[in-house]
């Protein structure tokens, strides 16, 4: 980042915007690919079995005809029907050749012609879950038509939705689509109740506002992520301002104990630290010492962080100012997470009795 000049630091800055661009295709929807058998078992999503490509289309035959209570329609029945909604649609006769519903180039199309909103969604495998990732909308419909889209990098497969809420666990906005409320969640209803407030105002738009303070404020992180130079500088004492002068060093030596353990599918852990050795050194008021502990001793860690924990204590006191009234600002070590990363069971239960 660029230095700051006096000048800059009487303005603040409101945002920095950085911007990636991801553009893909989706593949052709029709074809059926072996990811589908963890899906079909679900009550919520309706599989139609046909040799060609035409899922898309079968999919949407749950909306142009439902199942009820006292019918429930067949799988060639279905297929008969997409074929129609397919020639409504296309003007031409269904063809074994056709490869698949395009969403590029067809589903703006599709929306408007049948007046219909289709919402997509995905699965997530760590953890499983379903989630929304794509709404297409069109204005002043009240039809929506849920669809559950696969996608192996190849092939693409579409099937219908029947409830989002049993399959997702989350209840959706009814304006903008987008917004999700957690079913167990005891603020449901209120919660839902002041967001849609929101959306009719905005007519389901996300309406982004920047809120600018009515006083410009300095950028001066130094000052303000010091609580004791920021007293000292508000009550016109940097004077008596000083530096931490007073400290601990420490130096861990560790072997590594391969364990090549894989958490979920992207993460793979080949090796943990096992120490063997620590050293410390302390500096203090009135002199400089180290002490140190190795495996040769039972329980060294836990000896060692006894022995920092005290010595913690006369560091902070001979790095008070005299004045007690100052608020003193210590340095953030770098001790915590590495001693988290040894997987040692004795520094958690010394940390906690401490």
């Amino acid at each position: 980042m660029q230095e700051r000049t006096n000048t800059d630091t009487h303005e603040k800055i409101v945002s920095i915007f950085s911007v990636m661009l991801f553009i893909f295709r989706y593949p052709l929807a029709g074809a059926a690919i072996p990811s589908l058998k963890q899906h079909i078992k679900r009550r919520e999503i309706y599989y139609v079995d046909c040799k060609v490509n035409i899922c898309f289309w079968t999919a949407y035959s749950f909306i142009t005809m439902p199942n009820s209570k006292d019918k429930r329609w067949k799988d060639c029945s279905r297929i008969a029907e997409a074929k129609r909604i397919f020639s409504r649609f296309n003007g031409v006769d269904f063809r074994d050749s056709y490869q698949g519903f395009d969403f590029v180039g067809d589903i703006d199309n599709f929306i408007k012609k049948e007046q219909v909103n289709m919402h997509m969604y995905t699965f997530e495998s760590d953890p499983p879950h379903y989630e929304l990732t794509q709404n297409y909308t069109v204005n002043g419909s009240d039809k929506q038509f849920n669809i559950r889209f696969i996608n192996d990098g190849i092939n693409a497969h579409i099937m219908y939705i029947s409830d989002v809420e049993a399959l997702t666990g989350f209840r959706y906005c009814n304006i903008c689509h987008r917004q999700a409320f957690r079913i167990g969640d005891k603020n449901l209803q209120q919660s839902m109740r002041n967001h849609m407030k929101k959306c009719q105002k905005n007519d389901g738009k996300i309406v982004k506002k920047a809120i600018l303070e009515k006083f410009a404020k300095p950028f001066v992180p130094h000052i303000l992520s010091n609580k004791t130079y920021k007293y000292l500088l508000a009550n016109n004492l940097t004077h008596l301002f000083k530096p931490t002068r007073y400290y601990i060093t420490y130096d861990i030596e560790t072997l590594e104990k391969k364990v090549n353990e894989k958490y979920g599918d992207s993460s793979q852990v080949t090796a943990t630290l096992i120490p063997y050795a620590i050293a410390s050194t302390v500096k203090l008021a009135s002199d400089i010492h180290s002490f140190y502990y190795d495996i040769r001793t039972d329980n060294f860690l836990d000896m060692w962080l006894e022995q920092l924990f005290e010595e913690a204590k006369q560091v902070k006191k001979d790095n008070k100012y005299i004045d007690e009234t100052i608020p003193q600002y210590y340095e953030k070590g770098e001790l915590a997470p590495f001693m988290a990363s040894l997987n040692y069971q004795g520094i958690n239960k010394i940390v906690g009795d401490l």
